[in-house]
């Protein structure tokens, strides 16, 4: 999944997230579509994703 905005003070933000930034996984959880990602995070407080940037990858913990 794609972010495509980054609302400043928002979740993404506050984790360092940028748009063009793609969100691989969430957990163990492979997200190739919004709905996987929703799925991912439903019920949750606390996720940890694992981002692709510029041929880069790394994890980001989001406070939900």
């Amino acid at each position: 999944v794609v972010v495509t905005n980054v609302r400043p003070g928002g979740i993404g933000a506050n984790a360092g997230l940028r748009a063009g930034d793609l969100i691989i996984s969430i957990g163990r959880n492979k997200v190739k579509t919004k709905s996987d990602l929703e799925k991912a995070v439903k019920g949750k407080s606390r996720v940890m994703a694992r981002i692709e940037r510029s041929g880069n990858y790394f994890f980001v913990s989001l406070k939900l």
